[in-house]
């Protein structure tokens, strides 16, 4: 899936409702989650690997105006060039989805795209 046409024009983050300092204290499921699905690509702490993916630390894309975009990109994965954070990316293979993961289910996506959009999305 490329997505750069649905780049949002401000990466302004203020449409974002953040956590509380309570709902910032994840249970070490959902961290587990994370580094299961997404830290050994994109870091532990959302830096992104070098010649494998992008940050999500900071990226327009985690916490785009639309919600829907990064729901599809997880869900359907993505693949082809991408700019974040005003770098251009274009890696040798794609982001796979989650959508046909069978230990994935709509409470685990929501618990990854909370997660990232709260924790790295600043």
């Amino acid at each position: 899936m490329a997505l750069n046409s649905e780049k949002p024009k401000d990466s302004n983050s203020q449409h974002i409702s953040k956590f509380t300092a309570s709902e910032k204290n994840y249970s070490t499921k959902e961290k587990t989650i994370i580094k299961k699905y997404c830290s050994s690509c994109h870091g532990s702490k959302g830096e992104g690997i070098a010649n494998l993916a992008p940050p999500l630390k900071g990226s327009e894309w985690v916490v785009h105006p639309k919600p829907s975009i990064p729901v599809s990109i997880l869900l359907h994965g993505m693949s082809g060039p991408i700019s974040v954070n005003g770098r251009d990316y274009n890696f040798n293979g794609p982001m796979p989805g989650l959508k046909d993961n069978m230990s994935i289910n709509d409470g685990t996506i929501a618990k990854i795209l909370t997660f990232i959009r709260n924790a790295w999305g600043q």
